[in-house]
């Protein structure tokens, strides 16, 4: 007679339906993390999709900025020649460096910084001691150190700058507030945009017609000594 199988207990039961629960959750735990690892993938393509699309587009961007930085270059190169011509066409009759550092030194200097509430009684072509510099005006405690250029070119306002800095021990010491200026006929490449940027008061002189380009509501750097 064949042996009966033995039913199993209710506790029997229940202990297995608790291993199978325990297992169907381990499995949807790691479905879970499957699909969230999917899903990463997912937005890791998408964005990788989206960088290069705007890298293309940055590509593309970049490709008509040169393009156009280039011919603003050949334009830049063609007005310093037309510069260049036009200053050694003028030092055949006139010496328009000269000319605006006098007319500067000659009293209008005091009347343009005057206007912009710079109280300078006092200007001066300089020289030894004050290389690098075409005028110095100055009063009580404001000085202003100007340098003068036919055409004012990016090199001269940085090394203007530079030496500007080194200034603030040629003064006395009761003045205690320096401002730099620059004052020019022409100018390319962005200098008279820098000069301003960089805190100085920018004139310019053609002919007669001489005056301060920065907004009335300008301030210069103060240099303190």
């Amino acid at each position: 007679m064949p042996a009966t199988p033995e039913k199993s207990s209710p506790d029997q039961i229940f202990a297995m339906l608790q291993e199978i629960a325990q297992r169907q959750r381990e499995i949807f735990q790691q479905m879970k993390e499957i699909f969230q690892h999917l899903q990463d993938t997912y937005r890791q393509i998408q964005k990788a999709a989206e960088t290069l699309r705007e890298l293309g587009e940055e590509i593309e961007l970049d490709i008509d900025i040169l393009e156009t930085a280039e011919e603003m270059e050949e334009g830049d190169q063609e007005l310093e020649k037309n510069d260049n011509r036009l200053e050694a066409l003028e030092s055949l009759f006139t010496n328009p460096r000269r000319d605006l550092v006098e007319a500067l030194a000659d009293g209008l200097l005091l009347d343009l910084l005057g206007q912009r509430g710079i109280p300078v009684s006092t200007s001066a072509m300089t020289g030894h001691p004050y290389p690098g510099f075409d005028l110095l005006s100055y009063g009580k405690e404001e000085a202003v150190f100007i340098k003068v250029e036919t055409t004012l070119r990016p090199d001269a306002v940085r090394e203007f700058l530079e030496t500007l800095e080194k200034a603030k021990t040629l003064l006395p010491e009761q003045i205690s507030i320096l401002h730099g200026a620059v004052a020019w006929r022409y100018a390319n490449a962005g200098a008279e945009q820098m000069a301003r940027e960089q805190g100085l008061l920018s004139i310019r002189g053609v002919g007669n017609a001489i005056r301060i380009l920065n907004p009335p509501d300008f301030r210069p750097k103060i240099f303190q000594q």
